[in-house]
């Protein structure tokens, strides 16, 4: 089928099929049918058959490359994916830490943006279809729990109504969060999730 694409070829194939039926043309008609208008009449129809057999080929062609090329277009998609995923898990990371060293620093304020930023791509990764078998899990779901948790007992004690705050609580969850991420990270960028 990728020979008929070479024009080339198929004119090859063209031209002999015409010897080939001129030849023929020569020997299956009497003398007196042997006239130019049977003859053009011959041809004509070959060439027909011919073009018809050509286009079917050509089609199942494009159709072949098409599929190639869809095919393609999504393996590249899915490398995107995987790769915005394991980018989105090493920002997640970051803020963790970064959420850590504000508590340590008692920039509690801090703390609850990077807070929520973090629950952002979390809940963005939930959703994410490349990593979606490995988000389903309890702990995950823990996670994200345990940072609306912290988020909320944060903003209490910024507001003044609650006190007593367990920051080496929060900075422990927030360990245990990175540490998942980690594995998550690991599990993507070599895991068995190719």
């Amino acid at each position: 089928m990728k020979r008929i694409r070479d024009p080339i070829f198929a004119l090859f194939l063209y031209v002999i099929g015409l010897l080939f039926l001129s030849i023929l043309f020569y020997f299956i008609f009497e003398k007196n049918e042997r006239v130019l208008i049977n003859y053009i009449s011959f041809s004509g129809t070959y060439s027909s058959i011919y073009g018809i057999i050509v286009a079917y080929f050509q089609i199942l062609s494009v159709k072949e490359t098409a599929e190639i090329t869809k095919q393609k277009v999504e393996d590249a998609n899915n490398r995107v994916m995987k790769l915005l995923s394991i980018s989105d898990i090493s920002k997640a990371i970051k803020i963790v830490q970064e959420v850590q060293n504000y508590l340590l620093s008692n920039k509690d304020e801090s703390s609850i943006i990077r807070l929520k930023d973090l629950k952002s791509i979390l809940i963005q990764l939930k959703y994410n279809s490349e990593v979606n078998e490995l988000t389903k899990s309890d702990n995950f779901i823990d996670s994200l729990n345990t940072i609306s948790i912290h988020m909320e007992n944060l903003n209490h004690n910024l507001i003044g109504t609650k006190t007593g705050l367990n920051k080496a609580k929060i900075i422990s969850d927030l360990e245990k969060i990175e540490n998942q991420l980690n594995e998550l990270e690991g599990q993507l960028k070599f895991g068995k999730n190719d």
